[in-house]
């Protein structure tokens, strides 16, 4: 009875090694496409299929980050290199005319954004700003967006900044006086997960005084579930019924917060200046208005504001904890310039150079996005290198800003290199060398958001506070989403006495 399986095995095989065939033929042919560019070589036949995975694994099993591994690529094979991960080819440059060329006409891959748009066939991102990969669409989207981020409404938002801030010094003040040992990443994630709540969609979520509010928490486990699944090679078979109800209610409040939103538009009623009221204006001006595609851009600030904004400080103060001179220097400038103010403005932020130079470096070393792909959309050459038409092309800003070519002395912190002259009114940083929000008409729109909300965080705590760093802080950094500290920064605080600290400042 046995042998009657056998034809319908037989029958399952031929078309399993006929598409095997198929698969190997193409791959044979694709990697003759890149033979001529150099990059590490995949060994024997495993290398053939999977190429450069077993050394990425190793990498990470000695504990040192793909960008760490890429650095040493571009340090062997010079400005540009291939590296073959399973069927795909990827060809990585930090040459700055390159760079400056592939992020202004270079568009994204469809491949490559679809897994973060539609993970596990789920509706996370979408069409958003962040993966839409049609330009016309992009383009029309991101017309309506601009200008609610734009320098000017920076300025409409600085209440909302400086409110929010507030109650974090507050908080802090109260663990302070108590001798507590603080975890900066998870207060300042509660801050800003509030201020983008309400400087975007005029929704007060209150994650300072509840952390464990249901938008909080699920937005949290979505940050945590999507990490977690980029360490895991196996994550496409396991259940992912709690990211799929995370993603659910975060998508369904920005559906109800959109739906209410234009309800009170259309009845004239009272609405906040909020990102959301600027961007539905502008679409209304030229465009009908797609629920779904508002419900992605909702999503995705949250996620990726939520993430480059805490990373952007966590580093920040991370550096500060190592290098007691910067600051000193940048709670100098913050004593002369604001002093004891209660409530900081743009015109106050503005002031502060040297707090922007100590921004500006924690940014070159942890870039917002430490790697940018596109794809080509025709036959180039880089350098001397030919590279065809739909080739993956990714831009290392981790690596360029590590490169000694382009900056002196690149693993130090140096925040007086972003010096700008009086005369030029340049810095001496080599043009397109220099990218942490990528660049070109794709580079991040809320730029000035992070390093607004920053600053004014900066300085609140600096004004109130002095900081404590564990001798033995934790220096190891993951590499996720973004790059992240791999343990939370803990630190105690203990309060300045403002008045005396600003008169021996001055």
């Amino acid at each position: 009875m046995g042998f009657n399986y056998i034809p319908k095995f037989l029958a399952f095989l031929g078309p399993a090694f006929l598409y095997f065939g198929y698969f190997t033929f193409r791959l044979y042919f694709k990697k003759k496409h890149y033979k001529h560019i150099p990059g590490p070589q995949p060994i024997g036949i495993f290398g053939f299929y999977f190429g450069n995975l077993t050394e990425a694994i190793e990498n990470m099993n000695n504990k040192k980050m793909y960008p760490y591994y890429l650095q040493e690529c571009f340090k062997k094979y010079g400005p540009v290199f291939k590296i073959q991960l399973f069927n795909r080819i990827i060809v990585y440059s930090i040459d700055p005319e390159i760079v400056k060329y592939g992020l202004q006409n270079f568009p994204k891959s469809l491949e490559v954004y679809k897994n973060v748009a539609y993970p596990y066939n789920i509706r996370f991102l979408g069409e958003s700003l962040l993966t839409q990969t049609d330009h016309k669409k992009w383009k029309r989207d991101r017309n309506c967006f601009h200008e609610a981020f734009s320098f000017k409404y920076m300025k409409v938002y600085a209440d909302v900044f400086d409110e929010i801030s507030s109650k974090l010094i507050e908080r802090l003040r109260q663990q302070s006086l108590e001798n507590e040992k603080i975890d900066l990443t998870n207060e300042f994630s509660n801050t800003i997960l509030d201020i983008l709540g309400k400087v975007a969609f005029g929704m007060e979520l209150n994650s300072l005084k509840n952390s464990q509010n249901k938008f909080s928490k699920n937005i949290k486990n979505i940050l945590y579930r999507i990490n977690e699944s980029l360490k895991d090679p196996f994550d496409c078979f396991r259940c992912h019924s709690h990211f799929s109800k995370s993603i659910s209610f975060i998508r369904q409040a920005g559906r109800s917060e959109i739906l209410k939103r234009l309800e009170e538009i259309k009845n004239q009623d009272y609405v906040p200046h909020d990102i959301l009221s600027i961007a539905i204006a502008n679409y209304k001006k030229t465009y009908e208005i797609d629920i779904e595609i508002m419900i992605d851009n909702f999503v995705s600030f949250f996620i990726a504001g939520l993430e480059s904004t805490v990373n952007c400080l966590i580093f920040l103060f991370f550096e500060l904890s190592k290098y007691p001179g910067v600051l000193k220097k940048i709670r100098y400038e913050i004593d002369d310039k604001i002093g004891l103010k209660s409530k900081v403005t743009m015109e106050d932020l503005e002031q502060l150079e040297y707090t922007g130079y100590v921004l500006s470096e924690t940014l070159r070393l942890w870039p917002v996005v430490p790697s940018i792909n596109r794809i080509t959309n025709q036959d180039m050459k880089i350098n001397e290198y030919f590279i065809p038409k739909g080739t993956d092309i990714s831009f290392s800003s981790f690596c360029a800003h590590r490169n000694e070519k382009f900056f002196v002395n690149p693993n130090e912190f140096i925040p007086e290199r972003f010096k700008v002259d009086p005369i030029t009114l340049k810095n001496s940083i080599q043009s397109n060398a220099y990218f942490p929000f990528s660049q070109g008409p794709r580079n991040c729109i809320g730029q000035h958001f992070v390093k607004q909300i920053s600053k004014i965080i900066i300085v609140k705590i600096l004004q109130n506070f002095d900081l404590l760093f564990e001798e033995f802080q934790s220096s190891e950094v993951e590499y996720k989403l973004n790059l992240v500290l791999k343990n939370a920064l803990i630190c105690k605080l203990k309060l300045r006495n403002s008045e005396s600290n600003f008169l021996e400042s001055n």
